[in-house]
């Protein structure tokens, strides 16, 4: 259409041609959209993963983020347009810069997910740190336990003496059990399923750990949820619909982010 417009013997024609070949995308340009496309299509993706709500997303942070950026630096050499590689390898720094510290928190979440338990994209020595911290809080909370325990129970004269036994059988079992949980199969990478309904299977063999997990696959990973919670708050409490009592307000949220688990209207 463009060239038949430059084409045509009367001049408006032929400037409408002209100012439309130059709002239109050309070859090169549409190119370089679908570098663009394919380099920030992982970043939305994991986006929308790590932004979740009703699954563990803490444990997943770091696996996504380190095959991010091994997805950056790979895309980095197969882009042929010189700007859009220039705001591929601005990412990839960006990135690497920014999650090159060890976050032991998260850490600790993806050891307790049996999917990234192996820790894949740690080094060694960070590994080590991780099993470490593991091990500690466990430890942590077994003291806990005692000392909440021996303030309602009697001490005996010998285990005065030889209470130190005790903890060193204690530290046997936390070690076993930390073993046993490392010698099972590793989930799948891309096993859908949540990690939590893993633990409670494993809670009686594993009954330390499945604790901790319960405590650490808890922490979101993003404000992202609580945040979507405020804009359905504000959908439902407006300016016409300010008479909701509180009760109400916090039903319809409840109902609304777990409509899905009641079947109300189940399939045919």
């Amino acid at each position: 259409m463009i060239e038949n417009l430059k084409k045509d013997p009367n001049k408006n024609y032929q400037a409408d041609g002209k100012c439309l070949e130059e709002l239109f995308l050309n070859n090169n340009e549409w190119l370089a959209i679908n570098e663009l496309i394919e380099l920030l299509n992982p970043f939305a993706l994991a986006t929308t993963i790590i932004g979740g709500s009703f699954y563990p997303t803490l444990s997943i942070t770091y696996p996504i983020i380190i095959q991010l950026i091994d997805n950056t630096k790979k895309n980095i050499t197969k882009i042929n347009n010189p700007k859009i590689k220039e705001v591929a390898t601005e990412l990839y720094n960006n990135i690497k810069d920014r999650w090159q510290e060890l976050d032991i928190t998260a850490h600790i979440a993806s050891f307790l997910d049996p999917r990234f338990k192996n820790l894949e994209f740690l080094k060694a020595y960070q590994k080590r740190e991780v099993h470490n911290n593991v091990q500690e809080l466990i430890q942590e909370e077994e003291l806990v336990n005692d000392s909440n325990f021996e303030t309602t129970q009697e001490k005996s004269a010998l285990s005065l003496f030889f209470g130190e036994t005790n903890q060193s059988e204690e530290y046997s079992d936390i070690k076993a059990e930390f073993n046993l949980y490392l010698s099972l199969p590793t989930l799948s990478k891309t096993d859908t399923s949540d990690p939590l309904k893993w633990w409670k299977e494993k809670k009686s063999s594993l009954p330390r750990l499945a604790k901790l997990a319960r405590i650490y696959l808890a922490i979101p990973s993003t404000s992202v949820p609580s945040e979507r919670l405020f804009s359905s708050a504000g959908n439902t409490l407006t300016k016409k619909r300010n008479r909701l009592s509180p009760t109400s307000v916090h039903d319809i949220l409840f109902l609304k982010e777990n409509f899905s688990n009641f079947n109300i209207f189940p399939k045919n």
